[in-house]
């Protein structure tokens, strides 16, 4: 592809930290408010007037945006009632951190399962992220497990290809949905991120889609993209990896005979077809 890594893996513990530095220089052009909620707001003709509690008292604030980034469950967008389409999956992804004997080299694995999916993202220090996915009887069934048990169903489930499954760290799980605002943009309220877009994880796109929703935002207040521009750039971007991930979801989790063989001839000529596999690479990549 000649580019020096496909994607990255980033621990949110130190994405986290990574972001809090940067609200700590730009201090004098921020003002950050934790432990704060949002009550109600209202629409005014340029500007939005919010209604905040923090530390038990009320405080109000007039901005000219108001950027929703408040989850799937928005707040936000639900007060809009802005239409959203939805998909339950009746899937749980169990999420993980597995000490290895050494390391995975940088490499990601997926495995497609009868019942969902089975993804290894590299660490550091010869650790993976993993997530496992699959229908909620069965993910009830392997929370229930002890560490022990469920770092061999694990390993039994992957295989040997990276070696024994030294350690597994907590377990935490959610339950899969699609979430698709079909409206992003209302008077001077953006909605973005999950509040917007909540994707199946089987293609890794959500964290991807909320750092173009941010990169079109920067655009617009640049102002090298109107609101017109702005909403359809975003709309469109959401709606193609909403339905390639809602589609390849589906498709994996049809088990009969005809659809295995077409989806295995589809992996072989992914694989074996360079165009069709650069195409395919680069818009995974986020172009």
């Amino acid at each position: 592809m000649g580019e020096d890594a496909l994607g990255y893996v980033i621990e949110i513990d130190d994405l986290q930290a990574s972001l809090q530095k940067k609200l700590i220089v730009a201090d004098d052009r921020l003002c950050f408010l934790s432990a704060t909620h949002l009550i109600d707001f209202e629409q005014q003709d340029q500007q939005v007037q919010l209604n905040l509690v923090q530390n038990n008292a009320s405080q109000n604030i007039t901005c000219d945006w108001l950027i929703a980034a408040d989850s799937s469950q928005s707040f936000i967008r639900q007060q809009l009632k802005i239409p959203t389409t939805r998909r339950d999956y009746q899937q749980t992804a169990i999420v993980s951190v597995i000490q290895l004997e050494k390391s995975a080299g940088n490499q990601a694995f997926e495995r497609f399962l009868k019942d969902g999916v089975l993804a290894l993202l590299p660490l550091t220090h010869n650790r993976c992220g993993a997530v496992w996915v699959s229908e909620n009887k069965q993910a009830q069934a392997l929370l229930a497990l002890n560490d022990e048990d469920y770092r061999t169903a694990l390993q039994q489930q992957f295989g040997q290809q990276l070696g024994p499954f030294v350690k597994i760290g907590p377990r935490q799980h959610y339950p899969l949905h699609l979430v698709l605002a079909n409206k992003v943009l209302t008077g001077h309220i953006m909605i973005i991120g999950n509040a917007a877009h909540t994707l199946n994880p089987i293609g890794a796109q959500g964290l991807n889609l909320g750092l173009h929703d941010v990169a079109c935002l920067l655009q617009f207040f640049k102002q090298e993209l109107t609101k017109e521009g702005l909403e359809e750039k975003l709309l469109t971007r959401n709606q193609q990896l909403a339905q390639l991930s809602d589609a390849t979801a589906r498709l994996y989790a049809i088990d009969c005979c005809p659809i295995n063989i077409a989806r295995r001839l589809s992996l072989f000529s992914l694989e074996h077809l360079s165009p069709l596999k650069k195409h395919f690479t680069r818009r995974m990549m986020g172009y």
